[in-house]
């Protein structure tokens, strides 16, 4: 049986729904200046548990699916839209994503802070580079299939992953 602290530290190495492993990584790290015991996952565990999770564009029965497909049992409908909620939306901007993200949590604890969401729920679309980052890994209305497979090799090849 996992002690309270043990339970905490087991927590807090699991990938949050929106979070890449570089900002799981960094985060970690950050706490390991705290916490000694904290390690980052490996970038195929992460993997691996972020497959729990919902894909950006899946709907909720295609999540059912594919998780059959895995054997994992899939998330309930209200984790599986609560989850949905946190992401980046098509077309919002960061202004708007800050004030709707801020709402969500700020109605289930007004003192939250954007760095301690961030932290505690992986929601790292906060920062102006990583929202930027996440707009641009969606198709944009006036796409080719060549202009957005290009602007995402050159995405995931300027990402430091290790």
């Amino acid at each position: 049986m996992m002690t309270e602290d043990e339970y905490r530290l087991w927590f807090l190495r699991l990938p949050k729904a929106p979070e890449r492993y570089l900002n799981h990584k960094n985060t970690m790290l950050k706490l390991k200046k705290i916490i000694v015991q904290v390690e980052p996952l490996e970038k195929n565990e992460f993997d691996d548990l972020k497959n729990l999770f919902s894909i950006p564009y899946e709907t909720y029965e295609e999540h059912h699916d594919r998780l059959k497909n895995y054997k994992l049992r899939e998330l309930k409908r209200d984790q599986f839209t609560r989850e949905k909620a946190y992401r980046v939306l098509v077309g919002e901007t960061y202004t708007s994503h800050v004030e709707r993200i801020q709402k969500l949590f700020y109605e289930l604890d007004y003192n939250l802070t954007e760095e301690k969401i961030i932290e505690d729920h992986g929601i790292e679309t906060l920062l102006p580079n990583n929202f930027a980052e996440h707009v641009l890994s969606y198709p944009f209305n006036y796409d080719t299939s060549k202009k957005f497979l290009s602007r995402q090799e050159t995405i995931t090849s300027n990402l430091d992953l290790y």
